[in-house]
């Protein structure tokens, strides 16, 4: 068959010419500057970073509409969320929004039913899941929620160390997205380096159109590390509190952890979050020397009573036995001098009068 024969006889695929391109492509903003519809997001972090946490707060705002921590809602959106691992919690976390906001009705819905994301099925499935949550509550479904990836990707025995297992369940919510116009967000987990960013393939970094990454305890940052078009940077820090439903059986407390309303002190955050790998070995250095020779440091310091605090030359010596310091660093004194200021500034450790302890 020669090349005209087959030209006009092979459907052709849909194509917008380069003088049809509209500058102005508008962002279908679900919370503008957060998260867009036909999107997908990625939120990763480790145990107990608050991910779920988070996006449970964004879904429930979207949900009613309301700005969520500076960012604007244009119009409320139905929420999809499949807890593929503690589904109970998450019922907890929502009922605690129901009861603090006196909510009777909110268009959320929740599925723990557990599904092959590897089988191509798995499209049709949860299209017409969404579908029937817009029915039910006669409003587009905005975000849909994946808790967590690993976990989808596992149910229907896929490896996310794999890239074309990683492949073939994006490429699947891919068809979902299309069909149905939600952002779809993932939930993840980082690796042991954390700096590498979501664990298993990179496949999953190259197909998200949001990064979002985890970091802190008390006090946790999540930062946009990749966005096709969007800021990169901080997104917000947030705290945890506990809500308390009331007492059980036996009478002890039944309680949740969501999001708290107000946003902690940026600047306390941003110091902490720059510490570096040397630091966090002092740290570890120091923590060692005050459980061997910690004492009560003077009273007129004015620290709480569990402070302990040791000497320079105590932290010194435990910094060298770790190689945290050198013996042959010739500035031996300089660069010591230099790591307690600076770890001093981020507000990580107190000195004072050739002593150091714990912030």
């Amino acid at each position: 068959m020669n090349v005209s024969m087959l030209h006009r006889t092979t459907a052709r695929l849909a194509f917008t010419a380069f003088e049809d391109i509209d500058p102005t492509v508008h962002k279908d903003w679900l919370l503008k500057g957060v998260i867009a519809g036909g999107e997908t997001s990625s939120w990763v972090g480790g145990p107990g970073q608050g991910k779920s946490a988070l996006l449970t707060d964004i879904g429930v705002h979207l949900a009613a509409g309301r700005p969520w921590r500076g960012y604007r809602c244009p119009s409320p959106a139905a929420v999809v969320i499949h807890a593929l691992e503690r589904g109970d919690l998450l019922k907890r976390r929502l009922d605690a929004y129901r009861r603090k906001w006196g909510l009777d009705r909110l268009p959320i819905a929740v599925i723990t039913e557990a599904l092959d994301f590897m089988n191509l099925s798995s499209v049709a499935k949860l299209v017409s899941t969404v579908e029937a949550v817009e029915n039910h509550y006669n409003m587009g479904v905005g975000l849909l929620i994946i808790d967590t990836y690993a976990k989808a990707i596992a149910a229907g025995g896929g490896d996310e160390n794999a890239a074309k297992d990683q492949n073939r369940v994006l490429g699947h919510l891919r068809q979902v997205q299309a069909a149905t116009g939600s952002h779809i967000a993932l939930v993840g987990h980082t690796g042991k380096d954390e700096s590498k960013g979501a664990r298993g393939s990179n496949a999953h970094l190259g197909d998200v159109d949001v990064m979002v990454q985890f970091s802190g305890e008390k006090v946790k940052e999540a930062k946009v590390t990749k966005a096709n078009d969007q800021p990169e940077g901080r997104l917000t820090v947030f705290e945890l509190e506990t809500y308390e439903f009331g007492l059980d059986e036996d009478g002890d407390p039944i309680t949740t952890s969501i999001v708290a309303s107000d946003t902690p002190d940026a600047d306390v955050v941003t110091k902490r979050a720059t510490v570096s790998a040397r630091q966090r070995l002092a740290l570890d250095a120091l923590d060692a020397a005050v459980g061997n020779f910690g004492e009560d440091p003077p009273a007129d310091l004015g620290l709480p009573g569990t402070v302990k605090a040791v000497s320079f030359q105590q932290w010194q010596e435990e910094l060298l036995r770790r190689d945290v310091l050198s013996e042959d660093d010739p500035h031996l004194k300089s660069t010591y001098y230099k790591l307690r200021k600076d770890m001093a500034a981020k507000r990580l450790i107190g000195i004072r009068d050739m002593l150091a302890w714990r912030v």
